[in-house]
Parts: structure tokens; C-alpha cells; sequence
């Protein structure tokens, strides 16, 4: 319902742009009523190369080394503005502009900038230096101490707790991850197509023959399923325009040129949406 909703996104005391919050609480909810201690998985993809960016990465490394000089960086900046919004394509120009790549990222700076246009002193996310390590290693490495630290283990510790469930992430041992950082090479991690191989040629030694290696899945909600809950596209972008924080443009061609660019258009609702929750249960201002 909109009011469980509502009660989920406000239990975080900020607002986390991250839907798999609401299954999250949900299931923390499920569980704790018959546990107080559970398992997780927090850490793996970080620490094994799971993610899709770790695919990207070493296809950039093996095909689009010899851009990585003036002349492809500018010819590709020339090309960008006619190729579509993927994320392959921001994974790529971070590559040849030796940056890391920003995840997640609903909304461009120019699209911040418009949103929060009344405001004179505005701070932007910025994109880190590649480190000197292996790349897919390096990748993981940034995964950790920003995705992992500050978007999946607030959403996990804080919907556990709240249902007075201890969740324990043993991939997070300290031995562990100085062995995956600073002992596993890259070829053990991820290639083209595969992801966390050496995690994966250990489990076989454990799991049943039969298991479905492709039945993980992210953890997530349909967009619509939120957003029916709180009324509809509609009611929340009236939601969204009482925001003293947010300002939405009027016109709605300029307003779904914003919305239906980058990314899906709910998941750009839904961090919006968190925003006005928490600034108005807790009278928030910039």
C-alpha cells in the first residue's frame, strides 16, 4: 500500500534513492519474525567481480586501449552527442578520460542543475582517478567503498534492524577481502561474459550438480508496483511539485525530456519521491 511505502522509505532518516529498499524491508520484516540472526551475501560482487560494470570493464581494456589517447577522447566526445544514452557508453568515455564511472546515476549534472535551479551553491558527485591497480581489481575496489558502503549496506543494516534482525555478511571477514584485493588477479574475477569465476569454480566443489547458476537475480521491484501503490505517475509528480527543493518544469515536453532520458523514467520518479518524503517528515531545506 502507499502507506507502507511511506513507512519503508522514511525508516532510512535520509532518503535513499534505491527501490530495492521496499523488498528489502520487507523480507527483513518475513524473517524476523521467527529469527533474529541472518545471512547475507553483501560484499561478493565487490569482492569477486559480480558486477555487469566488471564485463564492460575488460572489454574497454581489451578493444578500446588504443582510444585511449587526445584523438580518441576528442573524437569520441565529438560522437557522443549523437549516440544514445547507454551505459556503455558513459563506461566508455570514463575509460578515456581515465576516470572512474559513476553508477547508478539517474540524473546528468545538467539535469541536477535544472532540477535544483534556485539554488546558488549546489555540490556535484565527482568522478575519481583510476588507481594504479589492475582494472577490474581497481573497479572493485571503488565499488566497495562507495556502492557498497553507502547505498547497499544503509538499505540492508538499517531494514534489518528496524525489524529487530541481525544481518551478518561473512564475505565481509577482513581476511577475505585482503585476500580478494590484494591476492586474487583480475583473469579470476570476470572476462567478456563471465563474472565472480573463481567464487563460482569453488561453489561446484560444494553445490549439487544440478544447481541453476543463472538463477540469481538483483533484488529488486517493479517500478510500477511502487508506483501504482502511491497512486500513480500523476498524483506523485503533483507530490513532487510541492517540493520546496525540487523545482519541476511546468511545460510537459520539457518535463519528459527530463524524466524519459537517461534512465527509466520511474527510477528516476522514485528518487525524487524519497527526496520530498524526507524533507517533508522532516521539514528539511537547502
Amino acid at each position: 500500500s502507499g502507506s507502507e511505502v511511506r513507512r519503508i522509505l522514511c525508516h532510512f532518516d535520509e532518503p535513499l534513492g534505491d527501490s530495492s529498499c521496499i523488498p528489502t524491508a520487507i523480507i527483513s520484516s518475513i524473517i524476523g519474525q521467527d529469527y533474529k540472526v541472518a545471512l547475507g551475501g553483501d560484499g561478493a560482487d565487490e569482492l569477486f567481480g559480480g558486477y555487469v560494470t566488471n564485463n564492460r570493464e575488460y572489454i574497454l581494456q581489451k578493444y578500446f586501449s588504443i582510444f585511449k589517447n587526445n584523438f580518441g577522447h576528442r573524437a569520441f566526445k565529438a560522437f557522443r552527442k549523437v549516440l544514445p544514452e547507454r551505459a556503455f557508453f558513459d563506461h566508455l568515455q570514463a575509460y578515456l578520460e581515465n576516470k572512474m564511472p559513476f553508477y547508478g546515476q539517474k540524473f546528468s549534472q545538467d539535469e541536477i542543475k535544472s532540477l535544483l535551479s534556485h539554488l546558488t551553491d549546489v555540490g556535484y558527485p565527482k568522478q575519481h582517478e583510476r588507481r594504479p591497480v589492475p582494472p577490474i581489481n581497481g573497479l572493485g575496489q571503488y565499488e566497495f567503498n562507495n556502492y557498497l558502503a553507502n547505498d547497499i549496506l544503509v538499505k540492508t543494516d538499517r531494514s534489518s534492524m528496524f525489524h529487530s534482525l541481525e544481518l551478518r555478511s561473512p564475505f565481509l571477514d577482513a581476511d577475505l577481502i585482503d585476500f580478494a584485493f590484494k591476492e586474487l588477479p583480475d583473469n579470476l574475477k570476470a572476462n567478456e561474459s563471465e563474472r565472480k569465476i573463481l567464487l563460482k569454480k569453488v561453489a561446484k566443489n560444494i553445490l549439487p550438480s544440478q544447481f541453476d547458476w543463472d538463477r540469481k537475480k538483483g533484488f529488486s521491484i517493479p517500478s510500477s508496483v511502487w508506483l501504482d501503490a502511491v497512486g500513480g505517475y500523476d498524483a506523485v509528480i503533483q507530490v513532487i511539485k510541492s517540493s520546496n527543493i525540487i523545482k519541476l518544469p511546468n511545460d510537459k515536453r520539457e518535463l519528459d525530456g527530463l524524466l524519459k532520458t537517461r534512465s527509466n523514467t520511474n527510477e528516476k520518479i522514485f528518487l525524487l519521491y524519497t527526496l520530498v518524503l524526507w524533507e517533508d517528515a522532516y521539514g528539511a531545506t537547502l
